[in-house]
């Protein structure tokens, strides 16, 4: 895994860490590319309040070094391996700012 710059700040909890080696797994075996972290929880990224991020439940990873079919079958892998308690969602699809919103957050059961 690696980190696009260092003002990104990577303090997260346990769980997401386990949320992000498994993406970096997925994305080395689907696409050969080892995951980009784009925004951690450094707070002078634009959220919005409620964001996961300030909490270190939340990352952003880089997705345009992935093809259409790459980021849907990485996509599709990830909520089987960890379909309980995290989201994936591409954001802005289509836009420049495009990016891979991973989310770390308990369901009720």
């Amino acid at each position: 895994m690696k980190i696009k710059d260092n003002t990104i700040r990577i303090d997260f909890s346990p769980p997401l860490i386990y949320g992000l080696n498994q993406f970096d797994l997925i994305s080395q075996i689907i696409a050969a590319e080892q995951a980009v972290i784009t925004s951690g929880s450094e707070e002078t990224t634009r959220h919005s309040l409620t964001s996961l991020h300030y909490s270190g439940n939340a990352v952003d990873l880089r997705s345009k070094i992935y093809t259409p079919e790459e980021k849907r079958q990485i996509r599709d892998q990830f909520q089987l391996d960890c379909k309980q308690d995290f989201d994936l969602i591409l954001e802005h699809e289509g836009e420049i700012n495009e990016h891979f919103h991973l989310e770390y957050q308990p369901k009720r059961r």
